[in-house]
């Protein structure tokens, strides 16, 4: 078993430079060759004391060959691995939201709940995926605790983000055929941005 670690070891090193190399000359696509079988050396090693991860590599990688969807792959992988991977969780999830996929968004917002509850971004992207399914009731809640937040954070006092979000719960409202509520709430938005819309 020692003597496979330290096979695997090796062979990771000199994938992982070999990628290293061949993406500091600007031959993308084997660099993610050769970043992809360092990875499988270790598919579960997420970080990398002595530089970016491969995850990293080739998210960037991707990027760069304009393999989005790639790119989004190696980001939530390496989110997945990380139980404390806050920040990449919201950012794929976004990238999920913004695709339509909104069952992988609300998996990624769930697992980060357990990693953070009180952000605003957080209850921001879980109001857009749980609207984009049509829960209509939950997404308000969490443009709602958004709101708090909001308020509460004496350092973020800005008004066009609470006229956005009044606006936001204004639409469910009247997708919710409230429209009633939704006036409410658009005159909440023009109190804060005069002349919004």
């Amino acid at each position: 078993m020692k003597k496979a670690t330290e096979k695997g070891a090796d062979d990771y090193r000199t994938w992982y430079a070999l990628g290293d190399l061949l993406a500091g000359e600007g031959r993308r696509k084997e660099a993610a060759a050769a970043f992809e079988k360092a990875r499988a050396c270790f598919p579960r090693l997420h970080t990398d004391p002595e530089g970016p991860s491969v995850f990293r590599r080739l998210n960037t990688l991707y990027v760069e060959l304009k393999d989005f969807e790639a790119a989004r792959r190696e980001l939530e992988a390496m989110a997945w691995l990380d139980p404390s991977d806050f920040k990449n969780r919201l950012k794929v999830a976004q990238l999920h939201i913004e695709a339509g996929n909104f069952d992988p968004a609300l998996r990624l917002l769930k697992s980060a709940i357990w990693i953070r509850v009180e952000d605003r971004t957080l209850n921001h992207l879980l109001a857009q995926a749980y609207a984009g399914k049509g829960d209509l009731e939950r997404a308000l809640g969490h443009y709602q605790a958004e709101l708090h937040l909001l308020e509460a954070d004496q350092s973020s006092d800005d008004p066009e983000i609470q006229a956005a979000l009044y606006c936001d719960m204004a639409e469910l409202h009247l997708r919710r055929g409230e429209k009633a509520k939704a006036r409410e709430l658009a005159l909440e938005a023009l109190k804060r941005v005069p002349g919004m819309g």
